[in-house]
């Protein structure tokens, strides 16, 4: 089930129809995104969930999403519109980090190395408690 609002496209009805918690990531979670842009979940891996979304139309993208948490990355693009679901094996967390970034405005890199390195950093820090508004 998504947690929020969602336009009318044929995958994000199909996407809300599911029992799986899809959350809300990238530039739309973060307040960054074109009206146009591409729609970015994450959702707890399974290999039936993934072959469900490889049976409607989603692929493994040439470019993966490489940070700790993240098992697969599983695109389409339906109508113009980009969708990306990051499978990952801990939603919490990741649901935690992108909480404390956005709650302390961090900037997140856009170079792709710089960017995985980031988030592993951050999902290291929670993962041990540190708890420091400095970091």
């Amino acid at each position: 089930m998504i947690k929020y609002s969602v336009t009318d496209t044929p995958t994000l009805a199909v996407l809300q129809r599911r029992s799986e918690t899809f959350y809300l990531t990238g530039s739309r979670y973060f307040n960054t995104a074109y009206p146009t842009g591409e729609w970015d979940f994450f959702v707890r891996y399974s290999e039936k969930l993934m072959n469900d979304l490889v049976d409607i139309g989603f692929h493994e993208p040439t470019t993966g999403y490489p940070d700790c948490l993240t098992r697969l990355v599983l695109s389409k693009t339906e109508n113009g519109i980009k969708y990306d679901i990051q499978l990952v094996t801990n939603p919490e967390i990741k649901k935690k980090v992108q909480s404390i970034i956005k709650e302390q405005h961090y900037e997140i890199p856009t170079d792709k190395v710089a960017r995985a390195t980031f988030w592993t950093l951050c999902f290291t820090l929670v993962l041990e408690g540190i708890k420091d508004d400095t970091v």
